[in-house]
């Protein structure tokens, strides 16, 4: 009688093949802690090293050997310092190893918005919160103004019209101060400061919501508006008034580019003049 056949032994071998062969089933682990916990450290290490850089370069610019005060002028001499090992140069080799890794890390992060960015410093400052923790060169980590200076981990926003960004940036801040704080609309994300976080889905939902409004009350108010002027020359005056603001709303309600505003413009003013050029001098000159 025959041996059945040997079962392949269940290990991470197999478990990578059937990964490989179903690409819906090839599902990992996120770390976003330990990948944060990492980044902190790399820009903390990157900080320091650039602090030390930094002083180092001065002295060099100002020493007293010819080849050393070339080095921040001339790339070769400071290249050629390898061989003596340099100390600038061993600085930068570091520094280029350590922003490599962090950039790799953050090669398709995004920028964060203002707001959030007053947010993290306002817990690093608050008792109950970060209470100041950061000491030396770190505590210079998160105080450039520019917002253009950091990375965030936030995936991107799917919405990001004038609104919106509105809503999230302005709004939000408002509603959490009157309202949402107490009713704990939020997220908790540190209970000992109170520390909350609105979530961009009901953000862009309710940003959603309102242009939805707007986009279905708009129309029928000009269809309204035209209809109660008998006027040709204030009919006119009300196409061109409707015309705009209806430009303005899809520039400040949508993400639309400019030739599909334009467009958009353009077919919602032939609207208006063939409704004018169609019905009479308004509803009380109609028998």
């Amino acid at each position: 009688m025959a041996n059945p056949p040997l079962k392949t032994k269940a290990n991470y071998h197999r478990l990578a093949s059937v990964m490989t062969g179903g690409k819906d089933l090839a599902i990992l682990r996120r770390f976003d802690e330990l990948s944060i916990l990492s980044l902190l450290s790399l820009q903390a290490e990157i900080l320091h090293l650039e602090s030390q850089y930094n002083r180092q370069c001065e002295r060099d610019g100002v020493s007293n050997d010819a080849s050393e005060a070339e080095y921040s002028t001339y790339f070769r001499a400071l290249h050629k310092s390898r061989e003596a090992n340099g100390e600038q140069i061993r600085l930068l080799d570091e520094i280029q190893l350590k922003v490599s890794a962090y950039t790799l890390q953050l090669s398709k992060a995004d920028h964060p918005e203002k707001s959030e960015l007053a947010t993290l410093r306002g817990w690093l400052r608050d008792a109950k919160g970060g209470n100041n923790f950061l000491d030396g060169v770190e505590a210079e980590t998160w105080t450039e103004e520019n917002e253009t200076k950091y990375f965030t981990i936030k995936p991107a926003i799917s919405e990001n019209d004038v609104f919106t960004a509105f809503l999230r940036d302005v709004l939000v801040g408002i509603f959490h101060k009157l309202c949402g704080e107490r009713m704990k609309a939020g997220r908790v994300i540190d209970e000992e400061s109170g520390l909350m976080t609105y979530e961009d889905p009901r953000i862009d939902k309710a940003s959603s919501i309102i242009t939805v409004i707007i986009a279905s009350v708009l129309p029928v108010l000009t269809i309204f508006a035209l209809d109660s002027f008998k006027s040709p020359k204030g009919r006119i005056g009300l196409i061109v008034l409707f015309t705009g603001v209806f430009a303005a709303v899809l520039a400040i309600f949508s993400s639309a580019k400019r030739a599909e505003i334009f467009a958009a413009t353009a077919t919602f003013a032939a609207i208006e003049v063939v409704y004018v050029g169609t019905t009479p001098g308004g509803s009380s000159s109609t028998s």
